[in-house]
């Protein structure tokens, strides 16, 4: 063979060789690549941040440690039958929890058990069988901000059974079928700059929740109250909105007593402020009830010794302001109420010592 066919040959095979090589690489890249990322329980016990997708819950189980998911998910539902949760911290203290999204699971998206003084920052849960984010038994002083909670199948929030001194900032939760925040059980709790709007019930709901402080927060569009108290006594709400809620824009009621409101506005909602049964001894200052669609501005049925004072209720469908079913000892004092659909101000005269002074009122039957 000379060398010329021989170069030909060689040519000929390195050219085949060059041509299966493109279509092997081709056809690897249109073949269908199994589902990346790592899976069951992962248990950290130091820093750690993800680099992929996580298939199954984490578990934090140290103090003092971060866990970073650099914007990767925690994906459920979790094949560990002990551990049902997305990311789950018990009885650990100093512990940070950010940058993740968590769905998918049997039970909550993040679980705090006993948990003290620890962060939960930037992070979302979704589509889980029971609540986003929940702080249980004993979890105290931890900082939840710039969360995310939505179409979950239970609440956005949940602080319960002694979990006190807990900040909730920065937060939105929509679309879950129970509350945005739930608080029960648990007390001097702190809620700033949150919004939760469209959810199944309650915008914020506390039940034998005391000393807790809300400010500017927004409850909006929610299928029950946008706020509520049952049982719960000496909280602070401060310029938070209640718009566009199905039932009360502001509710106290079964015995929630020497709570003090101020600054806030019920708008377009079923009622505005609402105080019933038993509900004594709390201040109302600087308030607006306008426009709330098929009751009152401010309502107060049941309940005695409560004050108000220089607030205001325009073009309510009903009353201004009114008095029911026995409400005793109220004080009412420099309140401006005009153009609601019935009077402006009204005491159905069954309590007894109610106080009416220096009021504005353009219409009233007192």
């Amino acid at each position: 063979m000379t060398s010329r066919v021989r170069d030909r040959e060689v040519g000929e095979v390195r050219r085949r060789v060059l041509r299966a090589g493109v279509v092997v690489l081709l056809l690897a890249s249109l073949a269908p690549t199994a589902r990346a990322g790592t899976p069951g329980t992962m248990t950290i016990t130091s820093d750690t941040t993800l680099t992929e997708d996580h298939f199954g819950s984490i578990e934090i189980a140290a103090d003092d440690i971060t866990l970073d998911c650099a914007g990767f998910s925690v994906i459920g539902p979790s094949p560990d039958p002990d551990l049902v949760d997305g990311v789950f911290v018990g009885h650990h203290s100093g512990v940070t929890i950010k940058n993740c999204s968590v769905s998918g699971f049997a039970n909550n998206g993040f679980t705090l058990l006993r948990v003290t003084d620890s962060i939960l920052a930037e992070n979302t849960a979704s589509t889980n069988e029971l609540n986003g984010f929940v702080a249980s038994s004993g979890s105290k002083g931890n900082v939840l901000r710039e969360n995310v909670s939505f179409e979950n199948v239970g609440h956005g929030f949940g602080f319960d059974y002694t979990s006190d001194g807990n900040l909730l900032r920065d937060s939105s939760a929509y679309g879950n079928g129970g509350n945005g925040v739930l608080v029960y059980r648990a007390h001097g709790n702190r809620f700033r700059g949150n919004v939760m709007y469209a959810n199944g019930a309650f915008g914020f709901a506390f039940d034998r929740a005391d000393g807790s402080r809300l400010v500017d927060n927004v409850a909006r569009g929610n299928t029950l109250a946008g706020f509520i108290f049952t049982r719960a006594d000496e909280n602070m709400l401060a310029d938070n909105i209640a718009r566009g809620n199905v039932d009360n824009g502001f509710g106290l009621c079964r015995s929630s007593s020497g709570n003090v409101l101020k600054g806030n506005q019920s708008l377009r909602n079923y009622r505005g402020f609402y105080v019933c049964l038993a509900s004594n001894d709390n201040v109302f200052v600087l308030n607006r009830a306008n426009r709330n669609r098929v009751a009152s501005g401010i309502g107060v049925e049941r309940s005695d010794g409560n004050v108000f004072k220089r607030n205001r209720a325009f073009a309510n469908t009903g009353d201004g302001f009114y008095l029911l079913f026995g409400s005793s000892y109220n004080t009412l004092t420099r309140n401006v109420a005009c153009r609601n659909t019935g009077v402006d101000a009204s005491d159905h005269s069954s309590g007894v010592g109610n106080v009416w002074r220096a009021n504005r009122f353009c219409t009233s039957d007192i």
